[in-house]
């Protein structure tokens, strides 16, 4: 099953952004730049899995551009790390 949803933010590709998602076994959320753009709640993975950073043309002007074959694009990232839950 599949959900999304659409941030609107304009400014996605003047530079780097900060991208946290934060995962707990009943909510994933996701945050730009601090400010907290979307809460998951509903298909929740209840195991750990790996990293995946993609890209591809979403057919947007304003995020991965025209679905159009054959324009090369790119995702420049910064950095990537990973902090676990404390369990305490």
């Amino acid at each position: 099953m599949k959900s999304s949803d659409e941030v609107r933010q304009s400014n996605l590709s003047d530079g780097f952004h900060t991208y946290t998602l934060t995962w707990s076994p009943k909510t994933v959320q996701w945050f730009i730049d601090g400010a907290l753009v979307a809460t998951h709640s509903q298909h929740v993975c209840s195991t750990p899995a790996y990293i995946i950073i993609q890209h591809r043309g979403t057919n947007s002007e304003k995020w991965g551009g025209k679905a159009t074959l054959g324009v090369t694009r790119y995702m420049y990232v910064k950095s990537v790390s990973f902090t676990a839950a404390s369990t305490k």
